[in-house]
């Protein structure tokens, strides 16, 4: 089912809430890139979007979260520089990986224990998280393997297709020029980068005063 460009962002949040609460794998434009979501529910099952996108099982997916609240009832372990790196890139374009605690659904966790967390700069991410009151499973709108996609006229037809709602509209989106967000994790006593993308090693080392 595709969404229209001129509906409402309530009727688009609840149209897709409607569809996650079902188990279902809704696309839409994120802060970066075109994504895939579910529900993370503490029982939910992602195995719709691995298939979707041809991904390993084994590659455990990212979450978007509501803020820092959501981190501390997520998370465990929580070293305190990362309330530093949240309060400067929070919501945007970085995404921490942090221990799991025992609230968080675990087909989210890594082998080694850990989750990928993020908050996204964006209204519509927002408003389905607050009326789900979950994470959202995410993972970027591409087939495993080829680049993340930021214009919805980029988007493979066979993605589209497949997903139970697709939303396309750009103007949510980050634009042509985005790139996906820089991954650290956070579980040391420094972060470590795990990906370079959107905030620069550059500013996340000056926000810590490093």
């Amino acid at each position: 089912m595709n969404g229209l460009i001129s509906m409402d962002k309530t009727v688009i949040v609840n149209k897709a809430c409607e569809v996650l609460k079902e188990g279902g794998v809704v696309l839409l434009p994120t802060d970066t890139v075109y994504g895939l979501c579910m529900a993370a529910k503490k029982d939910a099952d992602f195995s719709k979007i691995y298939a979707i996108k041809g991904r390993l099982p084994e590659k455990p997916l990212g979450c978007f979260i509501g803020g820092k609240d959501d981190l501390k009832r997520y998370a465990s372990n929580i070293p305190d520089y990362v309330y530093t790196l949240v309060d400067a890139f929070w919501p945007g374009k970085l995404s921490i990986v942090l221990d799991a605690s025992d609230k968080i659904c675990p087909f989210l966790v890594a082998a080694d224990g850990s989750v990928m967390f993020r908050q996204a700069k964006s209204e519509l991410i927002d408003g389905i998280i607050s009326s789900l009151d979950c994470p959202l499973a995410q993972t970027s709108a591409n087939l495993s393997g080829k680049d993340a996609v930021a214009g919805a006229k980029d988007l493979d037809a066979r993605i589209v297709d497949a997903v139970d709602y697709a939303y396309r509209n750009d103007s949510f989106a980050a634009g042509k020029d985005s790139c996906p967000s820089t991954v650290v994790d956070c579980r040391g006593k420094k972060p470590i980068v795990l990906r370079e993308g959107a905030v620069s090693v550059i500013d996340i080392m000056s926000s810590l005063g490093l």
